[in-house]
């Protein structure tokens, strides 16, 4: 079973606007979307970058993020309110993946923050 690894970030501009990226296995995606909160735009890149993971048949995942209020939500280390459909969606999408790891990085090795547009 081949590793894959998956790299997300977003990022909130202010009025119902945000940035997404990921990079799985090297190719990599980013563009804007509609959101409310930095959190959701984190969700959001993670969201995409799964789809993208589950289309081509991934089974063995490795996810990377720097956002620690989204990977202790996915990992059920904390609660969330406002986010709850969101965590929902992402924890049926990684149902779908037999064997998946989160791991925190920090900001500066994130890769994904590099590709998000300018």
């Amino acid at each position: 079973m081949k590793k894959s690894k998956l790299t997300f970030d977003g990022s909130y501009l202010g009025n119902g606007r945000g940035l997404f990226a990921f990079v799985f296995d090297g190719h990599s995606k980013a563009g804007e979307l509609q959101c409310y909160s930095n959190v959701e735009a984190e969700y959001q890149a993670l969201i995409k970058g799964l789809h993208h993971a589950i289309s081509v048949g991934v089974e063995d995942l490795t996810i990377y993020g720097d956002s620690k209020t989204v990977l202790h939500q996915i990992t059920g280390q904390i609660r969330t309110i406002k986010t709850k459909k969101l965590l929902a969606e992402t924890r049926e999408l990684l149902s779908t993946i037999p064997h998946y790891t989160v791991e925190w990085i920090p900001r500066a090795k994130n890769i994904a923050h590099d590709k998000l547009p300018n």
